[in-house]
């Protein structure tokens, strides 16, 4: 298993075009805390995610993922690296079982040739079992073990969402990115999430970068807080010091 990683974000800048949309981000998520990422649409907090994971390339500036540079590396070479995400808009097969859903994202844990499928080899099989284990026990600690055999297009859109992290956590993750995880959900659903995201603090060696725009979820749960505006850093601290803060309540809070 891993361990929760550290992310160094240092003088990031992504430019598109004449569009400056991260202007020289510096900020750090240490290991195993929740760290909220906040601010208005189009504030820059989605291409951050987009440059951890090697869909985009810094301008200028580094990230660094326990000390080493996550810049060049393409997407699946940063999953490999141990950082898996989700999205706003949920990705799962729908027409798969919630436990085949899971079995898909093990893919990363084997290493067994095409040869070996064909012919059933002892590593095979010790593979495949140790991935239906994995699998197994990832949903027996998130309360979906009654679920495996339901669809996934048919369940709620609250169970959808923990369906898509629980994906994500077979992965074996160092860092986790949450992309508003909590959009659409009423308020009874965003307080159930956050009690989620917060047992998997706790069960899981783990770091998570969450962005949302609920801040009964971002203030509850986070460490740490960091609030962009207009692809700048305005802020960072804890969740109490965030909502003091004149600067974010005049930009962002206010307006809530």
């Amino acid at each position: 298993m891993s361990c929760a990683a550290s992310l160094s974000v240092e003088h990031l800048t992504k430019q598109f075009g004449g569009v400056v949309a991260l202007n020289d981000v510096t900020f750090e998520v240490k290991p195993g805390e929740i760290h909220g990422l906040i601010g208005p649409n189009g504030a820059g907090k989605t291409t951050l995610f987009n440059l951890i994971t090697g869909i985009y390339r810094p301008t200028e500036g580094d990230l660094k993922l326990n000390g080493q540079s996550l810049v060049g590396k393409e997407s699946h070479e940063a999953a490999n690296m141990g950082i898996a995400r989700t999205f706003q808009n949920i990705r799962l097969f729908g027409e798969l079982s919630v436990y085949q859903n899971l079995i898909t994202a093990c893919q990363k844990h084997l290493s067994y040739s095409l040869l070996d499928g064909f012919l059933r080899t002892a590593k095979y099989r010790q593979q495949e079992r140790e991935i239906a284990e994995l699998t197994e026990r990832t949903l027996k600690q998130i309360g979906l073990w009654d679920l495996r055999e339901q669809m996934a297009g048919n369940l709620p859109y609250g169970q959808q969402r923990r369906v898509e992290i629980a994906r994500a956590l077979v992965t074996d993750p160092q860092l986790l990115l949450l992309d508003e995880p909590a959009a659409g959900m009423n308020e009874e659903e965003t307080g159930k999430l956050s009690e989620f995201i917060r047992s998997i603090q706790e069960q899981y060696p783990v770091t998570i970068l969450i962005i949302d725009h609920h801040m009964d979820v971002i203030m509850s749960i986070c460490d740490r807080i960091t609030v962009f505006n207009f692809g700048s850093l305005l802020a960072e601290g804890t969740p109490e010091e965030i909502q003091t803060n004149e600067a974010v309540i005049e930009a962002y809070l206010g307006s809530e």
